[in-house]
């Protein structure tokens, strides 16, 4: 009798553990693989210098960098940043600059190491709910997809390489944390401490980014996921309120708190200069939000900075598609977690309860309407969504399915880390991506004027939708490229012209017009602009000091030093503003401020020479000349070590001889 073809040692061959789809090995190479590959897609970025928001947070942020660590509470009763009350996410700031100085290389290694053990603690989540919900398949394996799926999503670089992203990374980091402590203190088996360690994270979450209250709104969920069929639904929701209800605390004394101290930051300010939601649409422009993350979720190709939600095209159709699905299946979804635990279903609906922050239902400041980084967090819910699907029936293909699509994501995250290498690159993707939005186009020009290409930036400034901001750009354009031609006059015109169409009141776009207006030798307009910008933000010292030096250039000495004192009252420490003060005081015929100005120029900044050639010069003039010397030689060894050539302070020691 012949043998069945299946039977016999040699016709049935063992399948390889790797390729097994209830092994842990494959899942476990491809955690490592998508956290090893990621983080060498960054390596090329690391020293990009600060970018945008890192200015504001940390450069230009003396209240951060003059708090003392030796008395943290500070960061949790005081504003330490202008923009948004957020204690943590400060805190590991001020860490790094007290460790390491402003050194955009040591920021992003910190944001590196917070994303791997984002990616630990999302391994730690998606196990514990994967433990619970589906018993029958390998909690580990279901536990490895979703993390290496986390890991790899190209939507993670903006969080990631961008040093503002850090409020992403720890509030995500604590919510991770939060989900995986809170999962174990549920019964019947709950483990001693972990509820309230899970309420102890949850609040580091919320003081690392307001977005994390959401978290609160997830784990009645993870509640939900957790009851077993048979028991009746008053049950189940008595449940899901008698174990959440120290987290709906936390988050409403957490909302609570953002909002009063919003009161002293511009988070929530309305102004009309950064057209930041579209008034009037409500609960579309919501929807379509909504639209866009999913869209970017499941689909990141065309990633960029910042969206355009008016442009037409295959971006805003899908966006549009997946909302109206992802309405339409919502009792279907809800009623899977409620009645089958399905952990799928509630996968997506983690998603979507974790993106809610995100919908300018309570309106905020963003560059954008849609981020990437928006997605830090919720795409926990989606990763777990995905794996869930792939780990429900195991097939033979499961595991070479899994690597493709990580293999995909991955793919994905190397061409996005490109662009990030380089902030002009970043902006002409974008501007290539969405060429009439003006947030877009306006760093790119500002990128092309800096390169003298002026008919390129023209082109982009007609590009724009806006009528207003077009024809304001236009005019920004032209007056650049009359200053580079020489033609100070008419450029001085063209800035007027400017400011005169302005319809809009863009802060930070007055502070450029200022600088232009210096460069075309008109002063008197800069000064306006420098003052209309400092009447409605007075605290920022940066604007007082470039008050002055408009004012010294218009001749009016004596406001240019109230204005370069006011400077360095609100704690401005550079160098160069203590010794124009001490020119301008000497100008002034104020020899005794002047020295001290020069002298508070070179304790300042070790590497600065210029106050202590002033100094020499001043002392000199004085017939102070041991003390001349003393100044002068310092300031040539200064030099000398810098690299600068110290020719000027080798010809006043030559004469002194």
């Amino acid at each position: 009798m012949r043998p069945s073809p299946r039977a016999g040692p040699n016709r049935d061959p063992v399948p390889s553990p790797a390729m097994n789809p209830e092994s842990p090995r494959l899942p476990s190479a491809l955690v490592l693989l998508a956290a090893a590959v990621f983080l060498m897609a960054c390596v090329p970025a690391l020293n990009t210098p600060f970018f945008t928001d890192d200015i504001i947070y940390l450069v230009d942020n003396l209240a951060l960098q003059s708090a003392p660590l030796s008395a943290p509470w500070q960061f949790f009763t005081g504003a330490t940043n202008r923009w948004e009350y957020l204690p943590v996410r400060d805190l590991s700031y001020a860490l790094d600059l007290a460790l390491f100085g402003l050194q955009p290389l040591v920021f992003r290694l910190h944001n590196l190491l917070l994303y791997v053990l984002c990616g630990v603690a999302c391994w730690l989540a998606a196990r514990a709910l994967a433990g619970e919900t589906a018993p029958a398949r390998p909690p580990a394996v279901l536990a490895s997809y979703a993390t290496a799926i986390f890991l790899a999503h190209p939507a993670h670089l903006e969080s990631v390489i961008w040093i503002s992203g850090r409020k992403d990374l720890l509030a995500g980091l604590f919510s991770l944390l939060t989900v995986w402590a809170f999962t174990l203190s549920l019964p019947p088996t709950p483990r001693r401490g972990a509820r309230a360690f899970s309420v102890a994270t949850l609040v580091l979450a919320v003081l690392s980014k307001s977005a994390a209250l959401a978290v609160a709104g997830a784990l009645p969920l993870v509640v939900l996921l957790r009851c077993r069929q048979e028991t009746p639904w008053p049950a189940r929701l008595g449940r899901a309120a008698s174990l959440c209800w120290p987290h709906v605390l936390v988050a409403a004394a957490a909302l609570a708190a953002h909002l009063g101290m919003a009161a002293d930051t511009d988070i929530l300010a309305d102004d009309p200069a950064q057209v930041h939601r579209r008034h009037g649409e409500g609960l579309p422009s919501s929807l379509l939000i909504a639209g866009h993350l999913l869209r970017i979720a499941v689909l990141p190709v065309n990633l960029r900075l910042i969206y355009d939600l008016q442009a037409a095209g295959w971006e805003q159709w899908l966006s549009w598609l997946l909302i109206a699905a992802c309405i339409l299946a919502l009792p279907l979804l809800a009623l899977a977690v409620w009645r089958r635990r399905h952990l799928a279903a509630g996968g997506l609906l983690l998603f979507l309860v974790l993106a809610l922050p995100y919908l300018q239902l309570v309106p905020f400041h963003t560059w954008s309407l849609v981020s990437e980084r928006f997605l830090f967090l919720p795409l926990f819910g989606m990763s777990l969504a995905a794996a869930a699907l792939l780990t429900r029936r195991p097939r033979p293909w499961t595991p070479a399915l899994a690597a493709g699509l990580i293999a995909l994501l991955l793919a994905g995250s190397l061409a996005r880390a490109a662009e990030w290498r380089e902030p002009a690159l970043l902006w002409a993707g974008n501007a290539r991506l969405a060429p009439a939005e003006h947030r877009v186009v306006e760093p790119h020009i500002d990128n092309l004027l800096a390169a003298g290409r002026f008919p390129e930036a023209a082109e982009a400034a007609r590009g724009i939708r806006s009528a207003a901001f077009r024809q304001t750009l236009t005019g920004y354009v032209e007056a650049h490229r009359l200053v580079a031609a020489g033609e100070r006059q008419q450029a001085a015109l063209q800035v007027q012209q400017v400011i005169a169409g302005l319809q809009w009141n863009p802060d930070v776009f007055h502070l450029k017009l200022a600088e232009l207006a210096v460069k075309a030798g008109a002063p008197q307009q800069a000064v306006a602009l420098y003052r209309h910008y400092i009447s409605r933000h007075p605290s920022h010292s940066g604007p007082h000091y470039n008050l002055g030096l408009a004012l010294r250039k218009a001749g009016d000495l004596e406001a240019a030093a109230e204005a370069m004192e006011a400077a360095l009252d609100l704690g401005l420490t550079r160098a160069d503003a203590a010794n124009n003060l001490g020119l301008v005081r000497r100008d002034l015929g104020q020899m005794e401020e002047a020295e001290a100005a020069f002298r508070q120029s070179l304790a300042v900044d070790p590497s600065h020479w210029h106050g202590g050639y002033n100094l020499g010069r001043l002392l000199l003039s004085q017939n102070r000349l041991p003390e001349a010397r003393q100044a002068l030689q310092e300031a040539q060894r200064r030099a000398r070590k810098q690299g600068d050539s110290s020719q000027p302070v080798d010809e006043l020691l030559n004469s002194m001889e």
